[in-house]
């Protein structure tokens, strides 16, 4: 009897430990169901066909520190999605402005400017952008390009 109880002592220590998949976030499913419990939240221009409709996470400057869903029309600029959110935030934007800091959207992963005059259906046929991705609208001078890594999100 010891012998058998040292050879499954045996068996079960060689055997790995089932590694679970921690990146169940980053399934597919994961992200239609996160996709559509963004949709039920979020704000944007109400006469917007719901056919037209983009949506992204968007972090608000950090003085307010929140993220938000929007949604925006796919054939807006992303100038005007930053009218857009600035105009329901209440936000200040003196985009028009060259003394002051502007309002611009970067790209949460790779913390790079979106291009103002780039359409939300340009950036997304290109791949530079997916529906759903976190985006962080800041306050910086009108020649930044990308935001410190201070900025990267988890």
């Amino acid at each position: 009897m010891p012998r058998t109880t040292q050879l499954v002592q045996n068996i079960i220590g060689s055997k790995q430990p089932v590694k679970k998949n921690k990146a169940a976030k980053a399934t597919p499913l994961a992200l239609k169901v996160k996709l559509m419990k963004m949709k039920m939240k979020a704000g944007g221009d109400k006469n917007i066909p719901q056919s037209e409709r983009v949506y992204f996470e968007v972090t608000l400057p950090r003085k307010y520190g929140t993220s938000k869903p929007y949604y925006f029309s796919k054939m807006w600029t992303v100038g005007r999605g930053i009218d857009s959110v600035a105009g329901i935030e209440k936000l200040a934007n003196d985009n028009n402005r060259a003394d002051s800091n502007w309002l611009r959207l970067f790209d949460a992963s790779e913390l790079a400017v979106l291009p103002v005059n780039a359409t939300f259906q340009d950036l997304l046929a290109d791949m530079s952008l997916h529906e759903g991705q976190k985006l962080i609208l800041e306050y910086v001078p009108h020649t930044c390009t990308a935001l410190p890594d201070e900025y990267k999100q988890e």
